[in-house]
């Protein structure tokens, strides 16, 4: 036998074969593609979007003095549109969140506040992108108006 014989044809033939398909596996696109909504980075954008003035929730973690800032562990969203129903929406997992007082006067009022305090907070981007607190209530509290 001699080492330098060539491999029959049908060798050539599936290595040929093997070659084409592994091509075009890498050709074609994914078959599960997730849908628009449901793409992470998509659905983080929207959550963070506050163009609009928007109702969250959460616990006030620490003060930035430095800046009259809030940090929040944000837990929940109110989520609906006007003429429809609204419902507060979980988030899952951790999120922190930095607010910044609309004033020195608002700031003043939160630095009363204990860490950990339960917190419902409107808050809008503003022009340079950060989050200005329009209004909050200190859940902790009973409802100013009496049942």
């Amino acid at each position: 036998m001699r080492l330098s014989q060539a491999p029959p044809s049908c060798v050539w033939i599936c290595l040929a074969s093997l070659a084409a398909s592994s091509v075009s596996a890498q050709i074609q696109p994914a078959q599960e593609v997730l849908p628009p909504d449901q793409l992470f980075f998509d659905s983080a954008i929207q959550l963070l979007d506050f163009t609009n003035p928007t109702t969250i929730q959460g616990r006030l973690r620490l003060f930035d003095p430095a800046d009259q800032a809030i940090w929040l562990d944000w837990d929940r969203r109110l989520e609906g549109q006007s003429p429809g129903p609204t419902v507060w929406k979980r988030l899952e997992g951790d999120f922190m969140l930095l607010v910044y007082a609309r004033n020195t006067d608002q700031f003043d009022a939160l630095k009363g506040l204990a860490p950990g305090t339960r917190l419902e907070l409107v808050i809008q981007s503003n022009e340079k992108g950060h989050r200005i607190i329009l209004s909050y209530v200190d859940l902790s509290r009973p409802p100013q108006m009496p049942l």
